[in-house]
């Protein structure tokens, strides 16, 4: 074989390799052109899933802000609540009037009778 054979012989074999990969991409670009619709609803199915969970997120910690502000308000409570339990009330000042209205009342009874 010359060599003028052999270069014509190599330029056919390139040309069938790259008809074949010509055929083998438009094979796989008709493949992906079926599968559009489905890997399009795919994509919806996920930009919508998550937009729910953004917005869960989103009401998650509106929760959490909620109870935050609501734990403080109990903090304020329980801590107000301790503090009136600490001060003396007017109660715990009724034994001392208490005996001096009977020392009073005793004595008033003595001197009617007297």
């Amino acid at each position: 074989m010359t060599t003028k054979d052999e270069h014509w012989h190599q330029f056919v074999e390139q040309l069938h390799r790259l008809d074949n990969q010509w055929m083998l991409f438009l094979e796989q670009r008709q493949q992906l052109d079926e599968q559009r619709p489905q890997l399009d609803e795919h994509w919806r199915q996920f930009v919508q899933q998550r937009d729910n969970y953004e917005a869960q997120q989103r009401q998650l910690a509106e929760q959490r802000a909620t109870l935050e502000i609501q734990q403080r308000q109990l903090n304020q409570r329980r801590q107000a609540f301790a503090t009136a339990q600490v001060r003396p009330s007017p109660l715990s000042e009724t034994p001392i009037v208490l005996i001096a209205l009977a020392a009073v009342f005793v004595t008033l009874l003595q001197l009617a009778h007297g």
